[in-house]
Formats: structure tokens, sequence, C-alpha cells
């Protein structure tokens, strides 16, 4: 990783520090919501096409 991240050449160095920052510090101000505190996945559907959105279905806990 230290290699990546000194190389000057390197076409994907955000990319590697941005995943090196992501790793290190994602589980100090992530927290990750427990079930009772999201919506079902049918009633966030049913919302989205109430007002015309696009879901992105990665963001959800998966309470079906």
């Amino acid at each position: 990783i230290e290699n990546l991240l000194l190389d000057k050449n390197n076409q994907f160095y955000l990319y590697d520090l941005l995943g090196i920052l992501k790793s290190s510090f994602l589980d100090k101000i992530f927290i990750q919501p427990d079930y009772e505190e999201c919506i079902s996945v049918y009633e966030a559907v049913k919302f989205s096409n109430s007002i015309n959105a696009i879901l992105h279905m990665h963001c959800f806990c998966w309470n079906l």
C-alpha cells in the first residue's frame, strides 16, 4: 500500500487513498442501524414510486 501511495504515476492514487481512509475510519463514524430503525424495502419502494424518485438499493437495511 505504501508503494502505491508513493508512486507519482499511480493513476488510481485518490481511489487508493480513499480506500485506506475508509477502511481506517469508517467504523469510527458509521453506526450500522438496527433493523427496528429501518423501514422495509417495500415501504421505501412504495414511497419512492409515490414521488417518482430513483432508489439506490445498497443504501437500505434489508428489513423485509
